[in-house]
């Protein structure tokens, strides 16, 4: 884990850090799953190697999941009590409006399932910034723009970790979110 940059914005702490999820000490963590929720590689395949055999299951009986949409899963093996499932859209720069949204949509469905179980932490991958193909340096304004609004209403959520797996994607993430938020406290 590299050095977390700390910022708030209404109620929440926000930490951006590069890292593995599956390490993350949070209520949940959010798994980029597929439509089917069939476990398969990047994110989703490292949430399943380390939640354990009992997760695959649970989360294949779960799909099919509309793109945006969010499920709980208990975390099993991880550090984490909860898994929150969403499924990121497919970057296409002919439907960038929509895909903008649907991106959104899985960060406030994300947030709102996690809030209605009255957690108090969660960690998110980038989500569909992978194999989906979403650019980062498009995904990072719908995600500070989530989160703003999200941080301005009354929640349980007391914290969120934006967790990059690779170093580049986590300085884009600093980067942006220090400039956006006005803020350079590293921890």
């Amino acid at each position: 884990m590299t050095e977390a940059l700390v910022l708030t914005t209404g109620q929440l702490e926000l930490r951006v850090y590069q890292g593995d999820l599956t390490q993350v000490h949070a209520d949940a963590i959010v798994n980029a799953a597929n439509p089917a929720m069939n476990p398969g590689g990047g994110v989703d395949g490292a949430i399943n190697l380390a939640a354990g055999p009992r997760l695959a299951p649970l989360q294949r009986s779960l799909g099919p999941l509309a793109v945006g949409a969010a499920v709980l899963t208990p975390g099993f093996d991880l550090p984490a009590k909860f898994i929150i499932h969403t499924v990121g859209p497919i970057y296409r720069p002919e439907a960038h409006a929509r895909v903008s949204q649907q991106l959104q949509q899985c960060y406030q469905s994300c947030l709102d399932l996690a809030a209605a179980q009255e957690l108090t932490s969660i960690a998110f991958p980038a989500i569909s910034t992978g194999v989906y193909g979403f650019p980062i340096g498009l995904s990072l304004p719908l995600v500070a723009s989530v989160l703003r609004t999200f941080g301005r209403q009354p929640s349980s959520i007391r914290r969120v970790d934006l967790v990059c797996f690779k170093t580049a994607a986590a300085a884009s993430y600093q980067e942006y979110f220090a400039v956006d938020f006005g803020e350079t406290i590293f921890r």
